[in-house]
Protein backbone atom coordinates (compact mmCIF):
# COMPACT_ATOMS: atom_id res chain seq x y z
CA UNK A 1 0.00 0.00 0.00
CA UNK A 2 1.10 3.47 -0.75
CA UNK A 3 -0.52 6.20 1.42
CA UNK A 4 0.22 9.36 2.47
CA UNK A 5 0.11 8.65 6.14
CA UNK A 6 -2.88 11.51 6.64
CA UNK A 7 -5.98 10.67 3.93
CA UNK A 8 -8.51 7.94 5.22
CA UNK A 9 -8.26 5.19 2.07
CA UNK A 10 -11.55 4.37 3.17
CA UNK A 11 -12.94 8.23 2.67
CA UNK A 12 -13.60 7.48 -1.29
CA UNK A 13 -9.88 9.79 -1.71
CA UNK A 14 -8.36 6.06 -3.60
CA UNK A 15 -7.15 5.75 -6.74
CA UNK A 16 -5.60 2.16 -8.22
CA UNK A 17 -2.51 3.12 -9.91
CA UNK A 18 0.62 0.41 -11.77
CA UNK A 19 3.73 1.39 -9.63
CA UNK A 20 5.14 1.58 -12.89
CA UNK A 21 2.98 4.97 -13.21
CA UNK A 22 4.70 6.10 -9.39
CA UNK A 23 8.06 5.40 -9.74
CA UNK A 24 8.04 7.22 -13.05
CA UNK A 25 6.61 9.96 -11.06
CA UNK A 26 8.74 9.18 -8.02
CA UNK A 27 11.85 7.28 -8.75
CA UNK A 28 12.83 7.39 -5.36
CA UNK A 29 10.06 4.47 -5.25
CA UNK A 30 12.63 2.14 -6.96
CA UNK A 31 14.69 1.77 -3.83
CA UNK A 32 11.52 0.26 -1.59
CA UNK A 33 11.73 -2.51 -4.46
CA UNK A 34 13.63 -5.17 -2.25
CA UNK A 35 12.10 -4.21 0.71
CA UNK A 36 12.37 -7.48 3.07
CA UNK A 37 9.46 -8.97 4.01
CA UNK A 38 7.75 -7.81 7.16
CA UNK A 39 9.34 -4.55 7.08
CA UNK A 40 7.59 -0.53 6.07
CA UNK A 41 9.47 2.45 4.28
CA UNK A 42 8.15 5.83 5.46
CA UNK A 43 9.81 9.15 5.22
CA UNK A 44 8.13 12.57 6.59
CA UNK A 45 8.15 14.12 3.23
CA UNK A 46 9.39 13.19 -0.84
CA UNK A 47 12.38 15.45 0.03
CA UNK A 48 13.82 13.12 2.87
CA UNK A 49 15.11 9.82 2.55
CA UNK A 50 13.43 6.23 3.47
CA UNK A 51 13.17 4.81 7.01
CA UNK A 52 13.24 1.20 6.59
CA UNK A 53 11.83 -0.40 9.71
CA UNK A 54 10.65 -3.47 10.68
CA UNK A 55 6.60 -3.88 10.59
CA UNK A 56 4.34 -4.47 13.54
CA UNK A 57 0.52 -3.76 14.24
CA UNK A 58 0.28 -1.65 17.29
CA UNK A 59 -1.15 -5.08 19.17
CA UNK A 60 1.39 -7.64 18.11
CA UNK A 61 3.21 -6.02 20.45
CA UNK A 62 1.61 -7.08 23.72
Amino acid sequence: MVGDGDTDVDAGNSIILHIGHLAAHDPTLQQTAKLPAGHVAWRPSAFDPWVIEPWAYADDDQ
